[in-house]
């Protein structure tokens, strides 16, 4: 099926739930993403622009104060039970949040466990305080549509 014919609509879930969706896009269709924090030691906010394609799945994470092992641990035994799972041909729980979200949510979560522990270990060698800022990650699976006069085949 040509991919002008597909159309999809945004959605932002927070742990799962949604909490706004809205619009009408063709898949693949270019768009413009933004984030936005705010920097209270600067007293301003900080804008990062991305373009998007109308399909692609992000998930962002916050890491305000270190990730815990436990929180590794529970995302590690969730993935387990996805595998042997499906190992075991049971689908019923396999839908694209578990599945993509779950994968790139702890995508972005081992990231920032890996920063946080490079940190631990340059600053217990040069025997100094870490005392890192709260920060935010987003993993993403990017569509690269085939365009044909501007129009998604």
């Amino acid at each position: 099926m040509p991919g002008y014919l597909i159309h999809v609509r945004a959605e932002l879930k927070v742990g799962g739930t949604t909490v706004a969706s809205g619009g009408d896009f063709q898949l693949g269709q270019p768009l413009l993403g933004s984030l936005r924090h705010f920097d209270p030691a600067a007293a301003v906010w900080h804008d990062s622009a991305h373009a998007l394609s109308a399909g692609e799945y992000h998930a962002l994470a916050i890491d305000s104060a270190g990730i815990a092992a436990a929180q590794l641990d529970a995302l590690g035994q969730a993935a387990a039970a996805t595998v042997d799972k499906a190992g075991q041909g049971d689908f019923t729980a396999a839908d694209r949040d578990s599945l993509v979200g779950g994968y790139l949510h702890q995508a972005v979560l081992a990231d920032f466990a890996l920063a946080d522990a490079h940190n631990t270990l340059a600053a217990d060698a040069a025997a100094i305080a870490a005392v890192p800022l709260p920060s935010y990650g987003r993993a993403a699976l990017q569509l690269a549509p085939t365009l044909l006069f501007g129009t998604v085949r």
